[in-house]
């Protein structure tokens, strides 16, 4: 009466035993990579038009509505557009480079690719991003004493305790954004890497 169950038993362990996980196939492999890519590029077009728009906007508010005359302003003017004008090309120049990695190639030269992309990225994101938001705060600070000549000092307190604050935000909005594109084109990295284990 035992023999029945215990036949069914010995015949699932067996069965279970031989059952082995699917490894991921290549194809799958691929697919996730440019999934996780054209992700990263969605961001890079939005980060590029944001900045492009943003210095346009400020490069025409600073030229019609206040054309300052001291000599620091406009180095702090040419500060803030400058540092604008780097990040745009940075970004630009990140985009373009996305582009040239999606040229045919083996799975090693695709992994070389991902991985200078990953390193173009980091930098960009971290020096680049940081740098020019320090030279962009530096140049609007260098503002403040030909602003004081026509602004109230509580609207000037205002400005830039808001711009402060403003700063704070976008920082931690950066982090936030940085830390997940670095993860994704990590993980692009990785799985190439698995590609390249493929027998």
């Amino acid at each position: 009466m035992n023999e029945f169950p215990k036949n069914i038993l010995d015949s699932w362990k067996s069965a279970q035993g031989s059952i082995k996980p699917n490894r991921a196939t290549p194809e799958l492999l691929i697919e996730r990579a440019a999934t996780i890519k054209k992700k990263s590029l969605r961001l890079q077009w939005g980060n590029l038009i944001l900045l492009s728009v943003s210095l346009i906007a400020i490069t025409a508010c600073w030229q019609l509505f206040f054309p300052f005359q001291e000599l620091l302003s406009k180095a702090g003017v040419a500060l803030m557009l400058g540092s604008l004008l780097a990040r745009v090309i940075g970004e630009a120049y990140s985009v373009i480079s996305y582009g040239e990695g999606s040229v045919t190639g083996s799975a090693l030269q695709k992994l070389k690719q991902d991985e200078k992309y990953l390193a173009l990225r980091t930098k960009i994101n971290g020096v680049l991003t940081y740098s020019t938001l320090g030279l962009y705060s530096l140049g609007l600070l260098l503002l403040a004493p030909e602003f004081s000549l026509y602004i109230p000092k509580l609207y000037m307190w205002l400005i830039y305790t808001s711009y402060l604050l403003m700063v704070l935000v976008w920082v931690l909005i950066i982090r936030k954004n940085v830390k997940e594109e670095t993860d994704n084109l990590t993980q692009v990295v990785k799985l190439r890497s698995e590609l390249c284990k493929e027998p």
